[in-house]
């Protein structure tokens, strides 16, 4: 038993130090030196490595430089689909340095040729899993999360799965229903990104009800951060082009925007109002002639002028 032990360590060390080795070559490694080396190591033994190493240690954070050159490698694609069965594990496991990795990965696969099918063949639960990363207490494994979603939003059926009826179009419903404020900006975030792909893009997401949760969030100047969200989210979509023309809650919108505006609250929330209701008002082009109406309507001549100003300020 003890020989068995010993074999084992020596051989995670040899791992360890193969993966050091390839992380510090200079470029993509060849295709030659990545099969070598699976040859020796296949890639469900470095996966069960990482599992075994200590979370956001120093033996991972080597054997993750070592997975993302072999990632870098041109035969990276044929690896993908091994690494699958992992995938789940590697969303959820406790270190954010693997979470990252795992989504990154994902961008990478959902842009194969039958990525999308292959992913959620493997696992159905994968794809709310992948969604509930937005509600991550690490911003990276965030961030990650949210650009491999919007990857997702631009192929046709990735958008039925984001926001169609599916348990992960449920997730991030939920998500943006959240009791955290941090959480709801990064689904608003998310969705503002996505209705600007498309005018068909715009009505998947508003009949999602997302629109409908960022108006509530507008209606209460007392949560800062979530109006903050909000505004910014208004502030990208009134600046999408012909995509806005799709969104029927945009003139609710401004109209919330030109109250928060008038309100008695922060100074500075009182400035994003001003300046949203601003960018809205002078881009008539990207919207249809009602929604800018509204917004002049609301604001009124007095306010108009006061907005424009306080834009050309903050923008010195």
């Amino acid at each position: 038993m003890a020989l068995s032990v010993n074999q084992s360590m020596h051989n995670a060390s040899e791992l360890l130090a193969t993966l050091e080795s390839l992380a510090s070559t200079f470029g993509p490694p060849s295709t030659d030196a990545v099969q070598d080396l699976l040859q020796e190591y296949p890639i469900s033994s470095i996966f069960n490595f990482v599992a075994q190493c200590e979370p956001c240690g120093k033996e991972e954070g080597i054997a993750l430089a070592g997975i993302l050159k072999i990632f870098q490698s041109p035969c990276a694609a044929t690896l993908l689909r091994e690494v699958l069965p992992f995938a789940k594990n590697g969303l959820t496991t406790e270190s954010h340095h693997v979470r990252q990795l795992t989504c990154k990965q994902f961008g990478a696969f959902l842009q194969t040729p039958g990525g999308i099918a292959a992913i959620c063949g493997q696992d159905p639960l994968i794809m709310p899993t992948l969604a509930n990363l937005l509600d991550d207490e690490d911003t990276s494994v965030a961030s990650a999360a949210s650009s491999v979603l919007r990857l997702l939003a631009e192929q046709e059926e990735g958008m039925e799965l984001l926001l169609g009826d599916s348990p992960m179009a449920t997730t991030l419903r939920n998500l943006a229903n959240s009791a955290h404020s941090v959480t709801q900006l990064r689904v608003f975030s998310l969705a503002g990104s996505i209705a600007g792909l498309s005018p068909t893009a715009a009505a998947k997401v508003e009949q999602a009800g997302i629109f409908d949760v960022l108006i509530a969030q507008l209606e209460d100047p007392q949560d800062l951060l979530a109006c903050m969200a909000g505004l910014e989210v208004l502030a990208e979509l009134s600046e999408s082009g012909s995509a806005v023309g799709g969104i029927s809650t945009l003139p609710a919108m401004l109209r919330c925007t030109a109250r928060l505006a008038d309100a008695s609250i922060l100074a500075m929330l009182r400035c994003k109002a001003l300046q949203t209701s601003s960018t809205s008002a002078i881009l008539p082009q990207s919207h249809p002639p009602s929604c800018v109406q509204t917004s002049r309507t609301e604001l009124g001549e007095r306010g108009s002028s006061a907005s424009i100003k306080m834009s050309s300020t903050l923008r010195v």
